[in-house]
């Protein structure tokens, strides 16, 4: 079994503070009975609630219950105090509403979540609504401070500045490692299509490792392949799916013409495509496709794009500097292809049609009714999850994950066998937890003690994992007894000598998002990642792998964007919006469906993208990278 093996990094911030004593967190786990200061309480905003299958308030939440009935921290008197919470949650679809409307009648709560805040955290501490927590991170605080230390690539996202001065206005979520299953989505492609319809490639061919294609010594050979598990576990040679099969299972003998069992090239995608017509054909599926792309026929993150230079179509970190991707020869690249593949009949051809739909769930109905190729797709849709006996074209579906791949065709040199570094990667920090003037008299050690919790090694696996086997022996939580998890939540397996943790069966399955209502993961702080296992077949995990196989170093996500200040991020929001949903948005469509030229039309759209003044977000992403 394949498991990750990096330390925890969390050494440097294990530490004692004060006279505080839980074993590796320094927290007094002995009860409201040694309480010597009454229970401090506090309102909390957070972006959403749990399914109220499991409970209908978040403090019925087994982690944080855990944690406020059997725990006290130190107050600013000196003694133990316990801690409580009312929580608030909006209604799905308000998130942002609500936020503005609890800001703007002075309603808000004393702790609250900005991931649904368009402004900035330095706009709402001049405006006097949020607190400095920098003297309370620096006093009480000393495993968040430990992490950020161990983790400068981290840390230096942690302050804002604010006037001269770098401030904690935040606090951040943190993993100890990005492992595969940090990723919540990827390309996904349907490998029974390819077994069923494709033959062995005449040649081999990596450009990357080989000086020159091969022949292939069973050229136009049937691939073949087959189930390697039952449900129990035990081992078998069974090439149809049935509801006794593991559907994880799946081994194969298919290559791409790059030799390699992944397609890993521009190239081997095009050969995919070409079985994908023909599987369509030979299914009868008229309004299928072999690639959907999103509807503005790029996106912003990079995915895809990245293929043609490794850069983004918009602001992408170009490792010493923030660059804009749409007026490079990269992006004409990309353009390029996507004509091609256009005029190939190989994409939507209502691709700028489906506005409404999220970046990586497009055409969903189209791709969950077995009529699509290749599609960016969740875990949801891998393996055999896609079957449904009541559509057609699912039966015998095996969907496969795919890397981002490397452009060996369009484009000249610095267009062609580059790694890709731009698309959408989950961080190793990312949410951003702030503290209201609402609660500037409340004791304020107590808050910060109790999250410190969340950042130390024992606090990080409750948060992460969910209650022990003791803990649960110990507090006997009703939701836990109900869903049956009378053991906990995970199990201990010692692997080489260290510490791992495997989720018990219900949480790891985690059908209708139960992991994350029996654990604490809406919570600020450290998720162990790399001390996790997982039970998931060997295909399963290198699937999973294989969406994270890439170093994603050019994403801009929330980190940089929270150093920003308030008039920066607003004054690039209305640059952004003139750049892309007033003009790229429009224009890029044109130059795939061939209604632009790229010889004849891409120095007017370059100059009118300049025009519209992209180098100034440049600039302000600079500021704050430095």
């Amino acid at each position: 079994m394949k498991h990750q093996k990096q330390a925890l990094a969390l050494s440097l911030g294990l530490v004692c503070a004060g006279s505080l004593c839980l074993t590796g967190c320094g927290k007094s786990e002995s009860g409201n009975s040694s309480s010597s200061g009454e229970d401090v309480h506090f309102s909390w905003w957070m972006t959403a609630a749990e399914s109220t299958d499991y409970y209908t308030d978040y403090t019925e939440n087994p982690v944080l219950k855990y944690i406020t009935d059997t725990m006290t921290f130190e107050n600013a008197e000196g003694g133990q105090s316990t801690i409580s919470f009312e929580v608030q949650a909006p209604p799905s679809g308000k998130e942002e509403d609500n936020f503005n409307t609890l800001l703007s009648t002075d309603s808000y709560t004393d702790i609250m979540d900005l991931t649904f805040y368009s402004g900035s955290a330095a706009e709402l501490y001049e405006e006097g609504k949020i607190l400095d927590l920098t003297e309370y991170i620096d006093k009480y605080m000393p495993n968040y401070k430990g992490y950020l230390e161990a983790h400068p690539e981290v840390a230096k996202y942690a302050t804002i500045k604010v006037g001269d001065e770098e401030k904690y206005l935040t606090l951040t979520s943190a993993s100890d490692s990005i492992d595969a299953y940090s990723q919540d989505f990827g390309f996904c492609y349907r490998r029974d299509w390819i077994l069923k319809y494709g033959k062995q490639p005449d040649t081999l061919y990596d450009p990357m490792k080989d000086d020159a294609p091969t022949e292939n010594p069973n050229a136009g050979e049937a691939f073949t392949g087959y189930f390697t598990l039952d449900n129990e576990g035990n081992e078998i040679h069974e090439e149809t799916y049935s509801d006794t099969v593991n559907g994880d299972s799946w081994v194969d003998d298919i290559v791409f013409p790059s030799g390699n069992p992944d397609p890993t090239y521009i190239s081997d995608w095009e050969w995919m495509f070409e079985i994908f017509e023909t599987a369509l054909e030979e299914e009868g599926i008229t309004d299928g496709y072999a690639l959907s792309i999103y509807y503005p026929g790029y996106n912003a993150n990079g995915d895809l794009v990245c293929a043609f230079g490794g850069g983004g179509p918009t602001w992408y970190n170009a490792g010493d500097e923030i660059k804009f991707g749409a007026v490079t020869d990269d992006f004409k690249a990309y353009l390029e292809c996507m004509n091609q593949w256009y005029e190939n009949g190989w994409l939507d051809k209502q691709f700028a049609e489906r506005s409404a739909d999220m970046f990586y769930r497009i055409d969903e109905v189209s791709y969950r009714s077995g009529k699509v190729g290749l599609w960016m797709g969740a875990p949801s849709t891998l393996g055999t999850r896609l079957y449904a006996a009541e559509q057609t074209y699912t039966d015998g579906i095996m969907v496969f994950a795919a890397p981002q791949p490397i452009n060996d065709i369009y484009g000249g040199e610095e267009q062609q066998l580059q790694i890709p570094y731009t698309m959408y990667q989950a961080e190793l920090s990312g949410g951003a937890v702030v503290v209201s003037d609402k609660a500037k008299d409340k004791d304020l050690q107590v808050l910060f003690e109790f999250l410190d919790y969340l950042y130390s090694e024992e606090g990080s696996i409750l948060r992460t994992m969910g209650l022990s086997k003791e803990q649960m022996e110990a507090c006997q939580n009703e939701t836990y007894k109900k869903l049956g998890l009378d053991e906990g939540g995970y199990t201990v397996e010692t692997i080489d000598g260290e510490t791992y943790y495997r989720y018990a069966a219900l949480l790891e399955e985690d059908d209708g998002n139960v992991k994350s209502a029996m654990t604490g993961n809406r919570l600020p702080g450290l998720r162990c990642s790399s001390k996790i296992v997982y039970s998931d077949t060997e295909t399963m995990q290198h699937n999973r792998e294989l969406w994270v196989c890439y170093e994603a170093t050019g994403f801009l996500g929330g980190q940089i964007n929270g150093r920003r200040t308030a008039e920066r991020m607003k004054e690039h929001g209305k640059i952004r919006s003139r750049i892309e949903n007033e003009y790229m948005y429009i224009n890029v469509p044109k130059f795939i469906k061939g209604e632009k030229n790229l010889e004849e039309d891409w120095e007017t759209f370059c100059k009118d993208l300049a025009k519209r003044d992209y180098q100034s977000v440049c600039d302000g992403y600079n500021e704050a990278l430095e």
